[in-house]
């Protein structure tokens, strides 16, 4: 893949996240409005448990099909058979769990909701794996529409009902028959190439002994990392009401809003990418990568978390509007992600999950501990001490990816703080502006961030709007990227 194709690729999965962004961000304004948010924190803590059971009993199957570098034939029927036993064990563990599990978060409806839904982690497992396939394929254009179709699918479906019932069954039904329709189209699309391979005879026992180190590792890496980053969902839901997290969720929600859009479909185009590249192309990938971030996208940031913080109770209701402080503190984490999750598969890509296993290790005490401090003082404390400690963790993977690439660590971070001064610049008139006058304080905030690109087009060396033009208008990697 060159590098036309990956913004190429990069472009398709940006727009289509957009377009699903769209839909479910609609769908969000309305059940923050109709629903309490007692049902916004109990379908946050059930989506939660879930995506970690169905972690769980995957094994990271799924990220060992896309990095290995074995002929497919070699693993599919293997990790194919596999997957069916453990999700099928999940499925059964995971009903069996559910009395428990709402007792440790105090609520009834969670256990009816796990143990008669309990079936959507085998869909969950095989929607990963068949994902992965195509990830592996580099069909990232036809994943995109099907993931496109399970988010109009499920908004459409769930608008609908909640019209005559509202309660967090309806939430919860609606979103995950979306990822039964996605299932299903990735079946179909995939029925070639799992008719070919899934007939050839793989030994579990060879295969599970010659990749035993990085299925290990893979594994517990993976779940330890879902778990620090969903650390106050998991450790406030055991001494705050449900409602806190009712908060919390929206403010996330909000402020990676346009994170995830561009995160989601980078990782999706940059991790099985960056596994069939010489580690000499990966480092320019990511200098370019690192100026587009800090130079472009963190000033948009910026604005982003001030019209959030300006607008969220009116747009939400007043209901909410112990939100806005959450969503100040959760935008820096936010903005830095925007850098640190493209570049998470790196230590995948080079076969090297046990060194990211020991930061997953570090980054889950340190959120964990510095949210139990904070908890001490209040729930916004305990946020802001997850904020602390996920941006330490972050610069400290940063650290670790540039080690393993051999990048001068000194000349990349004078760099980084000299490129990141213009946000913090403009994060402070921000503030000022908005104290002094807030209701145009968002108009002021734009044309503020209109001339800073004026005159980073003007006056620096870095080509804005070439960089734009690749990723929105390569025509060669068009032709690249659909042979």
């Amino acid at each position: 893949m060159t590098q036309h194709s990956i913004f190429a690729s990069a472009r398709w999965t940006v727009a289509s996240s957009i377009i699903r962004k769209l839909f479910s961000f609609a769908l969000f304004i309305v059940i923050a409005r109709v629903l309490t948010k007692d049902d916004v924190g109990l379908f946050r803590e059930y989506s939660l448990i879930l995506t970690l059971g169905s972690m769980t009993f995957l094994f990271s199957l799924d990220y060992l099909l896309i990095v290995s570098k074995e002929k497919i034939e070699n693993n599919l029927s293997v990790i194919f058979k596999l997957i069916l036993i453990t999700s099928s064990i999940g499925t059964v563990i995971l009903f069996i769990l559910a009395p428990i599990l709402g007792r440790i978060y105090h609520s009834q409806v969670l256990t009816s909701l796990i143990r008669y839904t309990s079936v959507f982690l085998f869909v969950e497992n095989i929607r990963r794996l068949l994902t992965a396939l195509m990830q592996r394929e580099l069909r990232l254009k036809e994943l995109a529409i099907f993931q496109t179709v399970n988010v109009i699918f499920y908004t459409l479906l769930t608008l609908t009902v909640l019209i005559f019932k509202k309660n967090v069954w309806v939430l919860v039904l609606g979103f995950y028959s979306g990822n039964v329709i996605e299932m299903i189209l990735l079946l179909w699309s995939s029925r070639i190439t799992l008719g070919k391979y899934l007939k050839q005879k793989g030994k579990v026992r060879e295969f599970l002994s010659s990749n035993r180190k990085f299925i290990s590792f893979a594994w517990v890496n993976n779940i330890l990392n879902n778990i620090s980053g969903n650390a106050p969902v998991l450790v406030l839901g055991l001494s705050f009401p449900i409602a806190y997290l009712g908060s919390f969720y929206l403010a996330n929600q909000i402020i990676i809003l346009p994170i995830t859009i561009i995160t989601t479909a980078l990782l999706q185009v940059f991790f099985p990418s960056f596994s069939r590249k010489a580690n000499d192309e990966v480092v320019k990938h990511i200098g370019k990568f690192t100026d587009f971030v800090l130079i472009v996208a963190f000033p948009l940031m910026a604005l982003y978390a001030l019209v959030s913080y300006s607008y969220l109770p009116l747009i939400f209701g007043a209901k909410w509007v112990d939100a806005s402080s959450l969503i100040l503190a959760l935008a820096f984490t936010s903005a830095l992600s925007l850098l640190t999750n493209p570049l998470s598969g790196i230590p995948y890509s080079l076969h090297k999950p046990d060194i990211e296993l020991y930061w997953s290790i570090v980054s889950s005490g340190l959120k964990i501990g510095c949210i139990l401090f904070g908890a001490k003082y209040g729930f916004l404390e305990a946020i802001i001490g997850f904020v602390i400690a996920s941006v330490i963790s972050q610069i400290l993977l940063l650290i670790i990816v540039l080690k393993l690439l051999s990048v001068k660590q000194v000349s990349y971070w004078l760099g980084f703080i000299v490129k990141l001064l213009p946000t913090i610049v403009l994060g402070l008139f921000f503030w000022i502006i908005y104290n002094l006058t807030s209701v145009y304080a968002t108009p002021i905030g734009i044309v503020l961030v209109g001339i800073y690109y004026l005159m980073i087009q003007r006056f620096s060396k870095y080509d804005l709007l070439t960089d734009i033009r690749n990723i929105a208008f390569s025509k060669e990697g068009n032709r690249r990227q659909s042979s």
